[in-house]
């Protein structure tokens, strides 16, 4: 039986963002550092933790339906 990380090592998608997505979101962080510093950080965070949570969407559509 594979252990759970195997499953996630193997089940695992590279996510990837395009140059223009990455430019606007840090022109937009930028921007918002200005004006509400602590939500600029909030929307960082926030953002690589559903980013990586992307590259295991399969698994949680697996759970979710089988």
């Amino acid at each position: 039986m594979k252990s759970m990380k195997q499953m996630v090592m193997k089940n695992s998608y590279k996510v990837i963002i395009s140059q223009k997505v990455s430019q606007m979101l840090f022109s937009y962080i930028v921007y918002l550092a200005q004006v509400i510093p602590d939500a600029a950080k909030n929307l960082v965070t926030e953002f690589e933790e559903k980013a990586n949570s992307l590259s295991f969407i399969s698994l949680k559509c697996r759970r979710l339906y089988f």
